[in-house]
C-alpha cells in the first residue's frame, strides 16, 4: 500500500470522498442507483488531467455526490466552475474507469488497487447508511449542510 493510499484512507469519509475519492463514490452511487455520471473538468488540461469533480446527475440540474443532492448550477457557481475552461459532461462508468491511474501525481483519477478496494467498501456503506440523502429521484434537490 502506497503512502498516498494510506493518507487518503486515514481521512474521514467526508474528507475521503470530497478530497480525493469522489470518483470512487460516484461510481458506486451510479452502479447502486443507476444514475448517470458527470465529469467536471478544466478543458485546458488534456485528459486524464484537469478533473475537478465526479458525481451523479439523475436529472437536469440535480447532482448527487457525498454531500447529497443539490443544484449542479449552484454548485458550479459557488465553486467558480461555471465558466470556461470548466465543462461538465455526462460519461459512462467505463469512461471514468479508463481515467484511473495507479501512481499519484501523474494526472487522472487515483485508483491504486488497495485504495479502490477499501474506498469502494466505505462508499457502499455510506450510500447504504445515507438513505434519502442519496435518493436518485427527479424531485427538487434537497441541500444537505
Amino acid at each position: 500500500m502506497t503512502n498516498h493510499t494510506i493518507d487518503l484512507l486515514e481521512k474521514s469519509d467526508g474528507d475521503l470522498f470530497t478530497k480525493g475519492g469522489c470518483h470512487v463514490f460516484a461510481v458506486c452511487l451510479a452502479k447502486t442507483l443507476a444514475c448517470p455520471i458527470r465529469l467536471l473538468r478544466n478543458t485546458h488540461v488534456p485528459l486524464p488531467g484537469g478533473i475537478v469533480h465526479v458525481y451523479c446527475m439523475p436529472a437536469d440540474d440535480v447532482m448527487i455526490d457525498f454531500d447529497g443532492r443539490r443544484s449542479e448550477c449552484s454548485y458550479r457557481q459557488k465553486n467558480r466552475y461555471d465558466f470556461p475552461p470548466y465543462e461538465a459532461e455526462t460519461v459512462s462508468v467505463g469512461f471514468i474507469e479508463k481515467l484511473y491511474v495507479h501512481d499519484f501525481g501523474h494526472g487522472g483519477l487515483y485508483a491504486e488497487p488497495c485504495f479502490v478496494e477499501v474506498a469502494r467498501k466505505r462508499a457502499e456503506a455510506a450510500i447504504s447508511a445515507g438513505g434519502s440523502k442519496y435518493e436518485c429521484s427527479v424531485s427538487e434537490p434537497t441541500v444537505y449542510p
